[in-house]
């Protein structure tokens, strides 16, 4: 256990882009190699029950268990977040009728109703489905960003709502409050600690939020970090210096200005990445959060802190910091936002340095390097798990020329399947001089999540650095391949599985096209015939 810190540990956001179980398990051996205790998980569950909630990405019950399983024999404890009242179209967009209408009569499916009895009631009941598989003492609700690029002022009800509850000094913000308030009651009951982000935290003549609810900080918004300390709430701080993205460039673990300062151990608080404010105003890639006031700006393009009582300063090198705060944990995240710019081997790679950082503070250290390029190479090497060459020692198949006759439909061959930077391959058919692709269909976040989606031949798109231009039609092109054999079948011949590295999902052959489906809801024959041409190897 960490000598400064009760938790230490990741958010991962698997809700929206769906991380395998061997890469999920990965990520847990290191973190525990690193003295890591907690994930918390954000994530959709298929319910055998609830067909109607069978999007994807999900993990179906036995994946879940499984991931639950090796986290507590590695003693890392795994936190269940679902967000709300916001961020909840994984499960509204299935059920519309408890998300909450605008002014002008449009369902918001990525808001939950949360002043009727019915919306508070249908995310309880996700919180005993959940608490099924779930055995950690905390339940995580989120709680953010409700009013992130529109305005309480959009949804007039809830106005209505708090003045006829609390009286005409309310504000929508205290019937917010009041929700975060009911979960809590009901999580209780259920024997749990709830959790939310800070911004939820809002000062209020009428309503505060219950003091034994646990505060994750994130952004400077709302109450200070010693004002809600000082109220009484333990805190743990999951900076936006220890944010990752996979599109977002100024997200990113920022650890030459961590190694500088004299927050080493990062017990204060960070306002957020400071972007040129020239930069938003020309609504440059990236900026859109920072436009709609996600994150604060320094104009002067320093990186901008708050002291231990919320107040800016201008740099982290040399704000003074009084005193400490009582901070009970601290915490990375991984988040996908456009989620074509990296895969998931990408994420992994890029969290190294973090991750080595966050194993550093646990075990105590302090900065005994001569200067950060000798410390990230120190985190580097604490981290040898997560390099993109281990998944190469995993694969099963080699880069060749091969014959794929069940895929004529697409291209009459042969291919030439290569392998990437990542260990994912890409498919060329050499009559048509095209690569498989999976662009079309409904998508999130920028991956095509739909069920049924089928690939097609799309130009050659060469290869492309992470979060550079293009890198996400490159890594629609990239997809996992693995050699299987009936069991059951032994003089049949081997085949192929194909699944787009984006979604993970399976590509099959059905009604003359190739489309990709849940590995759950496939039957028969699993996988594509295929002939050797000419081998790589």
């Amino acid at each position: 256990m960490s000598k400064k810190y009760l938790e230490t540990g990741v958010t991962l956001c698997a809700n929206t882009v769906k991380y395998p179980v061997e890469w999920v398990l990965v990520l847990l051996e290191q973190m525990a190699q690193l003295g890591l205790n907690q994930l918390t998980l954000e994530c959709k569950i298929k319910f055998a029950d609830w067909e109607h909630q069978h999007t994807w990405p999900y993990y179906t019950e036995t994946e879940i268990s499984t991931i639950l399983t090796a986290a507590r024999e590695r003693g890392i404890d795994v936190i269940p977040l679902i967000n709300a009242p916001a961020h909840m179209e994984t499960w509204l967009m299935r059920a519309p009728q408890y998300a909450i209408q605008n002014k002008d009569g449009i369902t918001d499916n990525e808001r939950l109703n949360f002043i009727t009895e019915a919306g508070v009631q249908f995310y309880c009941e996700l919180i005993d489905r959940y608490l099924h598989y779930f055995t950690s003492p905390y339940w995580h609700m989120g709680a953010d960003e409700f009013d992130y690029r529109v305005t309480y002022a959009d949804y007039p009800q809830i106005l209505a709502y708090a003045q006829e509850k609390f009286g005409a000094q309310a504000q929508p913000e205290d019937a917010f409050i009041e929700f975060i308030n009911k979960i809590n009651s009901y999580v209780k009951s259920r024997g749990k600690t709830l959790r939310i982000w800070n911004d939820g935290m809002r000062e209020s003549a009428v309503i505060s939020v219950d003091k034994d609810v646990v505060v994750d900080y994130w952004l400077n918004r709302g109450l200070s970090p010693q004002a809600i300390i000082d109220a009484g709430y333990k805190v743990v701080n999951v900076p936006q210096y220890m944010y990752l993205s996979r599109s977002v460039p100024f997200y990113g673990f920022r650890g030459e200005k961590v190694y500088q300062s004299e927050n080493w151990d990062l017990t204060n608080f960070d306002a957020g990445p400071a972007i040129p404010i020239e930069d938003v105003n020309a609504g440059l890639p990236g900026t859109d959060a920072l436009a709609d006031g996600g994150v604060t700006l320094n104009v002067n393009g320093k990186e901008p802190v708050i002291d231990y009582r919320g107040v800016p300063v201008d740099d982290v090198a040399t704000a003074e910091f009084p005193h400490r705060l009582p901070v009970q944990g601290l915490r990375c995240a991984l988040w996908p936002d456009i989620a074509n710019m990296q895969t998931d081997r990408q994420v992994l790679a890029e969290a190294r340095e973090v991750l080595g950082y966050l194993g550093h503070i646990v075990a105590g250290g302090s900065r005994q390097w001569d200067n950060w390029e000798q410390a990230k190479q120190a985190l580097y090497n604490n981290t040898a798990l997560l390099d993109l060459t281990n998944w190469e020692t995993t694969a099963t198949f080699a880069p060749g020329v091969y014959h794929l006759p069940e895929l004529q439909s697409l291209g009459l061959g042969p291919w030439q399947i290569s392998r990437t930077e990542d260990a994912y391959y890409t498919f060329l058919d050499l009559n048509s001089g095209k690569q498989l692709v999976l662009c079309t269909g409904e998508s999130w976040l920028g991956v095509v999540n739909e069920i049924g989606a089928a690939v097609e031949l799309g130009e050659v798109q060469e290869a492309v650095p992470v979060r550079a231009q293009h890198a996400g039609e490159y890594n629609m092109r990239k997809f996992a391949v693995q050699i299987v054999q009936d069991a059951n079948e032994e003089q049949s011949e081997p085949r192929i599985l194909i699944s787009p590295a984006l979604t993970h999902m399976q590509l099959v052959l059905k009604d003359g096209k190739v489309v990709q489906m849940p590995c759950d809801k496939i039957t028969g024959t699993a996988g594509f015939a295929y002939q050797v041409a000419s081998c790589n190897c």
